[in-house]
């Protein structure tokens, strides 16, 4: 009796033809940038959370999750002088979602700091 051994070629061909069966197990990334709401401009340092993986925003406002596990899943920012902004992410395997985050300039009010000083010198 016979054994079937398929061809490298047939093998291709079957991807070619179920292209999305390759990709299924592939892991998906999150690919965005934090700008400020009003100005377009980019705003770094800012704590990017999705899921429980967390990250800074770059320089250039840019962030990247790599490994995202697929589903729907939320994202967090928040940096200081900004309102946090959360959204929910449908994210799919093996392929890029990507997103730019708006955040809204926020006044942040503290607490009044008195400092006192003594104008005595010490003598050592």
């Amino acid at each position: 009796m016979r054994r079937y051994r398929p061809s490298v070629a047939t093998l291709a061909a079957a991807l070619l033809v179920c292209p999305a069966a390759g990709f299924a197990q592939a892991p998906a990334r999150v690919v965005g940038r934090v700008v400020d709401a009003a100005t377009q401009s980019p705003v770094a340092s800012a704590d990017v959370i999705l899921g429980e993986q967390r990250t800074t925003s770059r320089a250039d406002g840019g962030f990247v999750f790599g490994s995202v596990p697929p589903g729907r899943t939320r994202l967090e920012v928040r940096r200081i002088g900004y309102a946090p902004r959360s959204e929910r992410l449908d994210v799919v395997p093996g392929l890029d979602r990507r997103l730019t985050v708006a955040l809204t300039p926020a006044p942040v009010h503290l607490d009044s700091l008195i400092v006192v000083a003594a104008t005595d010198a010490i003598a050592i």
